[in-house]
């Protein structure tokens, strides 16, 4: 969990380093490997949370400048970091840290706090030395208070 001003130097050097073309990602991620209705589902999802928050899909710039919102946390006070060792293929490892990921939203939910889960900082497990070397990053999580403008896009 970093909070303060080791969130601030976090995002700053995830910022830094999509700045530089530097991603080391722990798990691979290729959307033209969805098909069928997997890719129906990835393209729709896509297209409604841009068209929600005002941004058309010719508009490279609004894109990728919203994408940089999930190196910037959304403004979350808190991020919540999702570990996991390597055991076997991991999978089933990762199906167990998906299931704790979810208890812990329940969770936030249930004490009146808001948490999102983010992928995209697997993209850059190497921004931070802190990480556990003998772990691969799961997930984050961002950990606030829920807001009713859901269009500003931050906790």
């Amino acid at each position: 969990m970093v909070s303060g001003s080791a969130r601030d130097k976090l995002s700053a050097a995830l910022l830094r380093d999509e700045n530089e073309g530097y991603r080391t990602p722990d798990f691979s991620f290729d959307a033209g490997a969805f098909k069928g209705i997997y890719a129906e589902r990835h393209y729709a999802m896509a297209m409604r949370r841009n068209d929600a928050a005002g941004i058309r899909r010719d508009d490279h710039v609004a894109r990728y400048e919203d994408m940089l919102r999930n190196l910037k946390f959304y403004g979350a006070p808190h991020v919540a970091f999702l570990f996991m060792p390597v055991i076997g293929d991991s999978v089933r490892t990762a199906g167990d840290i998906g299931m704790y990921a979810q208890t812990l939203l329940l969770s936030l939910a249930a004490h009146g706090f808001a948490g999102t889960p983010q992928t995209v900082l697997g993209f850059y497990p190497g921004s931070s030395g802190n990480w556990p070397g003998d772990r691969l990053l799961h997930t984050f999580t961002l950990v606030g208070f829920k807001k009713t403008n859901l269009l500003t896009r931050d906790h």
